[in-house]
């Protein structure tokens, strides 16, 4: 009995190789086979099971085989048949774990032309390009396509434990680049939505000078002529820096600092816990006149308040107010011991701690021009009162005034206030 024989005509047609909308979802992983079957006598052998027993060896023709399945398709009229490699019986290996990467790969084919599996035909050839694309699981690079989506064309969810779910290296360029052309939207988008250091963008860097750059920048935007980077919060904090041996934020060029008050003439301060506002530093006059007759008819040797003059509104806390009073001071009688009277310009019945605000009247029953000036800190922005107060020396005394011909209508009295830094 002649030898029976078969020629095969493979050949390779396609990987299905193709984008997923996620990356999680590969490419399928078989690859379409097609062989024409002849007999001894050169004729085809059409419409007839054959058995097949396909193997995929590593690294040479007579390598280790990585995957063997068995398959028994039929032939056509045109003795050709059809598999998908991959979708066989399977008797050893995986074809999704074929690693088609890390070396080169042949398939072994062995046919038995009767349908059975005493495959006496043998053939072995090895892969070319197409296959290999399967290492890439779904993406074959390098990739460009352009398109209208209404929903991200690549998307990839790293659910393990890596810190990653796309990872850039460059050794001579940008390792993730990012642009748009959209007038509301950004080249790079990243949200944090976890607890404490949950970041959308996180940029590290090494160490290194540039002339223009304080070593090597975490993150670095650059602007023709708008922003080069921008923080925005509805509810927290816009942009935060920190440094734990340098500086937390160096600039080169003007500082624009807004909506917290700025104004012309005005310095920068804050408060207890940091919050910076703009404060006026020009120095504000006013002044007022008290009323006049005020007198207090018993003087004993403690201060004593004779009234309040009138109130004055302070712009800042930052600020120190300078009261200067002008009036006329009297005493009616210094009883026994008595040498004189002393005068104390207060505010909110407090006198100041830069000194005494005070003046001195040595003779009873007698009008003393004066004039007593105070300065006074610590003050909070507001409404404050000014008083006028008197103690007598070494005894008693009776009815200290001030203005007491009731003069103030003639401009007598005058209440000076200076409020600056």
């Amino acid at each position: 009995m002649k030898k029976l024989f078969t020629i095969f005509a493979a050949v390779l047609l396609t990987a299905s190789v193709y984008l997923p909308q996620r990356a999680s979802a590969q490419a399928p992983q078989k690859m379409s086979y097609q062989a024409v079957i002849r007999n001894a006598s050169n004729n085809l052998v059409t419409n007839q099971t054959v058995g097949m027993q396909i193997s995929i060896l590593r690294g040479s023709s007579s390598g280790t085989a990585v995957y063997v399945e068995t398959q028994t398709p039929t032939t056509n009229a045109n003795g050709l048949v059809n598999i998908e490699i991959g979708g066989g019986t399977v008797v050893s290996g995986t074809f999704a774990g074929i690693n088609w990467s890390d070396s080169t790969y042949y398939i072994k084919t062995e046919t038995d032309p009767t349908g059975g599996n005493s495959y006496s035909i043998v053939g072995t050839s090895q892969l070319l390009s197409v296959p290999y694309a399967l290492s890439s699981k779904g993406l074959t690079l390098p990739f460009s396509n352009s398109a209208a989506y209404s929903t991200a064309p690549f998307s990839i969810e790293n659910t393990g434990s890596s810190y990653y779910s796309i990872k850039g290296l460059s050794n001579i360029g940008y390792g993730i680049y990012g642009k748009t052309n959209a007038t509301n939207a950004a080249g790079v988008y990243g949200i944090g939505t976890g607890s404490d250091y949950s970041s959308g963008v996180v940029g590290q860097t090494g160490e290194g000078t540039t002339p223009t750059l304080p070593g090597n920048t975490g993150l670095l935007g650059q602007s023709n002529a708008n922003i080069g980077v921008a923080g925005m919060a509805v509810s927290g904090t816009g942009g935060y820096f920190s440094s734990t041996s340098g500086n937390a934020l160096k600039t080169i060029g003007i500082i624009q600092l807004t909506g917290i008050g700025e104004a012309a003439n005005r310095v920068l301060t804050s408060d207890a816990t940091g919050i910076a506002t703009w404060q006026d530093n020009s120095t504000k006059i006013s002044a007022f006149q008290p009323v006049g007759c005020k007198n207090l008819a018993s003087v004993t040797t403690s201060y004593q308040k004779i009234y309040d003059m009138g109130t004055v509104s302070k712009t800042s806390a930052e600020t120190f107010l300078e009261i200067n009073l002008q009036t006329t001071l009297y005493v009616a009688t210094f009883l026994s011991g008595t040498t004189a009277a002393i005068f104390e310009l207060r505010v909110d019945d407090a006198a100041t701690t830069f000194g005494n605000a005070t003046c001195l009247v040595k003779y009873p029953a007698t009008f003393t021009r004066a004039s007593i000036t105070g300065v006074f800190d610590n003050l909070a922005a507001g409404s404050h009162t000014i008083s006028l107060w008197v103690k007598s020396s070494n005894g008693n005394a009776t009815d200290a005034y001030w203005d007491p011909g009731c003069f103030n209508s003639a401009g007598t009295n005058s209440v000076l206030v200076k409020e600056y830094k």
